[in-house]
């Protein structure tokens, strides 16, 4: 009986598939160790920044005109309060079933925004 040789030369193309697909497993262990690190960094800092964001509303109640809080009367800012910047002087309107605005007064023209 003669050996051709051929199961050698199969077994070698599939010990080096096998070194490959190995390779690149364990390649994708560690992206996938990376990425979850990636996401708990990311959830992290989704946390602190929900937090600071919590006090600093918390914060701008405490500091919004006392005559609002010492009538009983509900402060209509606060209850539709989502976004809005009062550096700049801006009123807040809510007309029906839209979106709360501000106008901004830019000089003497008044711009209303759509504060979401």
């Amino acid at each position: 009986m003669e050996d051709t040789g051929e199961p050698n030369e199969s077994n070698e193309r599939y010990r080096t598939r096998y070194k490959l697909l190995r390779k690149s497993a364990k390649q994708l262990a560690y992206e996938n160790a990376a990425m979850c690190q990636e996401i708990s960094r990311l959830e992290e800092k989704t946390a602190t920044a929900k937090t600071q964001r919590k006090y600093l509303l918390k914060k701008l109640f405490q500091l919004e005109k006392p005559e609002h809080r010492t009538s009983g009367q509900k402060n209509p800012r606060r209850s539709n309060l989502v976004a809005t910047n009062r550096g700049m002087g801006g009123t807040r309107k809510k007309v029906g079933n839209e979106q709360p605005t501000e106008d901004i007064e830019v000089g003497t023209s008044i711009q209303t925004l759509q504060v979401t």
